[in-house]
């Protein structure tokens, strides 16, 4: 792995839990640091899978990304976080967000995205480290007079995923880190940085305060054309989350109206039938500033100049999240990362 830069996987939803657990002792053997396994409505719950990979790990840090404050409690959140830093004897990490995957189905109204998301970061720190009752009242999340039935739990980092700039201005407010969701090009990420760095100036917070991480949707073959199509998903997920901002990020390419309208008027879902058509409308321009994807060598090109963003040095672990090809699984790109791209990237 690249010297000064932590390497981690996001584990997509789909995967089947026996899968998982031989993925997560792969991913290890091959130096990666962090799992996080994506936390979506209807797949497979992400406490559940994770367990099992806990006690089949030794140094990976684990958690999911991104929970979020609206389908779970902030306490029932933290009943199992905790739960998890028990089992993994401390290499819980929580990465947390606003979320969206299911909540339209459900009747989850997000609404007051920013304070709640505070809100919940407050009320879980306070009960993982409590011995006594807690009463909390937010303006949007309570919690009256009780605590976990087990703890305190050491402490847990809480990493904000997002890529929207309220939120990264609240990582840098509030948070031990942040997750900057899907920006793959220096001037994305450095847009990004901006937004993290207000916020940080606004809590009188150092630099050093806050650990920055990049989840990148990662796709990699020989035939860049065939890396590309892959990405198309990632690059979906990145625009379909970021409606009614777009024009204020610099992805150097216009989006297609025809994708606008597709976004606007069809109910975002992870299933096939609703990516598929939204896919097909992405232009190549807009693949690189939202995906790392291409032959080894475009990758390690990539992500040389992403790692020197606002001078070199702000990133201290990229979140590979693997879109394979026609031909391969998920762990096949995470392979050929780690033999092919990661040792050439200069940090």
């Amino acid at each position: 792995m690249t010297a000064a830069v932590n390497y981690g996987v996001i584990v997509p939803a789909d995967q089947k839990p026996a899968e998982l657990v031989e993925f997560a002792v792969e991913i290890e053997a091959l130096g990666y640091g962090t799992l996080f396994h994506a936390d979506e409505r209807f797949f497979r719950d992400v406490y559940t899978l994770l367990g099992p990979v806990a006690n089949a790990t030794t140094t990976l840090e684990l958690g999911p990304l991104t929970a979020d404050p609206y389908s779970r409690h902030p306490a029932v959140q933290a009943m199992s976080i905790a739960t998890l830093a028990e089992m993994s004897a401390g290499r819980a990490v929580l990465g947390i967000g606003p979320g969206s995957s299911g909540f339209h189905t459900i009747g989850i109204e997000r609404s007051h995205v920013s304070t709640r998301l505070r809100e919940a970061i407050e009320l879980i720190r306070l009960l993982l480290i409590s011995t006594d009752n807690v009463t909390y009242r937010g303006e949007t999340t309570s919690f009256i007079n009780d605590r976990l039935g087990f703890g305190p739990i050491p402490r847990v980092p809480i990493e904000i995923g997002t890529r929207g700039p309220r939120l990264l201005r609240l990582a840098g407010t509030v948070a031990d880190g942040v997750i900057i969701g899907g920006y793959c090009s220096r001037p994305t990420v450095e847009w990004a940085l901006e937004k993290i760095d207000a916020g940080l100036a606004s809590a009188g917070r150092s630099k050093a305060a806050l650990g920055v991480s990049v989840m990148v949707y990662a796709a990699v073959s020989d035939n860049a054309s065939e890396a590309r199509d892959a990405a198309r998903w990632g690059t979906l997920v990145a625009l379909w989350s970021s409606l009614g901002r777009l024009d204020d990020l610099p992805l150097g390419a216009p989006v297609p109206d025809e994708l606008i309208h597709y976004m606007e008027t069809t109910q975002k879902s992870f299933h096939p039938e609703a990516m598929e058509p939204g896919m097909k409308l992405i232009p190549d321009s807009l693949l690189e500033p939202l995906s790392l994807a291409g032959t080894p060598d475009d990758c390690i090109r990539q992500l040389t100049d992403l790692l020197g963003a606002d001078g070199g040095g702000r990133i201290s672990r990229i979140i590979l999240l693997p879109r394979p090809t026609a031909a391969q699984q998920p762990i096949d790109v995470v392979r050929r990362f780690a033999a092919e791209v990661i040792p050439f990237v200069e940090p």
